[in-house]
């Protein structure tokens, strides 16, 4: 957020800069949404009170309008983050699923090898098409990030640009982190050419790409480890075969693999649930911000005059930001309320079938 020569403040234009390879744990992301719905709150109260203490011109008000349309790119990047979140899930319950023929006493057979190997392939963290939906939503979260510089006028009250460009920055800086700290790129786990050529070329092309990236780069600590761990595990059962000269070896190395594997898909099961409730937390204080402002546009209008809104309307535009996180933890988000939808109806359909039989 850089201060322009008219007393402006802009949104960013860019992602923020974080160090090259960087890993943060879940309870930092935690942590860093919880500064995002802390600031919307203190923030949007900022801008209620800048628009009903003066008078509002005709740029506030197309400043907020502006501020409100770009709200709606952060709702979206919410709901791609809830799906992505989700996507992990079940990558946990699958791998979950065949630990247990693994780190047993008995020896698994050849098929349950193959299903354990077929379940561990499909279960696999890097999931790119996720992946691109959340680079879709950063991508158009920059761009509106640019067009708000452009419209940006010295007309525009001071406080209330203030406020508005500090609400978009830390909700920006939340979800853009979040985001990619949850894409679980394999960043740096391609191995170098055996010969020193090779070596050599790769390690500059390694050195090259790296200046590019920014926020890609960073990735969540419990997450990039029981990746590195149910990759690890793949390569181990599937290079298993009964009969070779070092069975035993391998047949311990992949007891004790999946045994650490078991362990971090339950940490990092735990782990999810505070940050689903931190990002529906945001999602419905967004949503709960932009019918403040609306109302507040609604008020401030008669006929082009300025209508002076008493304190204690004023108060009450934003009393509604105040739910605590154990209320917004009740609310689902709607993609997550959609696929309840379709597991209920596919259960109704089930029971009527199993009716029509009986």
């Amino acid at each position: 957020m850089k201060k322009t020569t008219n007393n402006t403040f802009c949104y960013p234009e860019s992602e923020p800069q974080l160090p090259q390879g960087c890993r943060i744990t879940a309870a930092r992301l935690v942590l860093l949404m919880e500064k995002a719905i802390a600031s919307q709150k203190s923030d949007i109260a900022l801008a209620v009170d800048a628009v009903t203490s003066g008078s509002c011109t005709d740029s506030d008000r197309r400043h907020l309008f502006c501020y409100i349309d770009s709200t709606a790119l952060l709702l979206d990047a919410c709901i791609s983050i809830q799906n992505r979140l989700e996507n992990i899930r079940h990558c946990l319950r699958s791998i979950q699923s065949v630990l247990c023929y693994l780190d047993g006493e008995t020896d698994p057979n050849e098929a349950t090898l193959r299903m354990v190997v077929a379940v561990l392939e499909s279960a696999d963290f890097d999931d790119k098409r996720n992946r691109a939906k959340l680079q879709k939503c950063m991508s158009n979260l920059r761009i509106c990030g640019k067009k708000f510089n452009e419209h940006a006028d010295g007309d525009i009250s001071h406080k209330l640009s203030m406020s508005l460009s500090s609400s978009w920055a830390t909700a920006f800086l939340g979800i853009n982190v979040l985001g990619c700290a949850i894409s679980c790129r394999r960043h740096g786990l391609h191995a170098l050419k055996a010969d020193q050529w090779g070596a050599t070329v790769n390690e500059v092309s390694r050195k090259t790409k790296s200046q590019k990236r920014r926020t890609d780069a960073v990735a969540m600590e419990e997450l990039i480890g029981t990746a590195l761990a149910a990759r690890t595990l793949l390569k181990l059962v599937s290079s298993w075969k009964k009969g070779s000269g070092n069975y035993m070896i391998k047949r311990m190395a992949v007891k004790a693999i999946a045994g650490e594997l078991r362990r971090r898909t339950e940490e990092l099961e735990k782990v999810l649930s505070p940050i689903e409730e931190k990002i529906g937390g945001l999602y419905w204080l967004i949503v709960s911000l932009r019918k403040s402002l609306f109302e507040l546009i609604s008020q401030t209008e008669n006929d082009g005059e300025v209508v002076r809104i008493q304190d204690g309307e004023s108060m009450n535009l934003v009393e509604n930001l105040g739910m605590d996180s154990k209320s917004w933890a009740k609310v689902d988000l709607p993609g997550a309320a959609r696929s309840k939808e379709k597991h209920q109806e596919k259960k109704r359909k089930g029971c009527m079938k199993e009716t029509e039989i009986l």
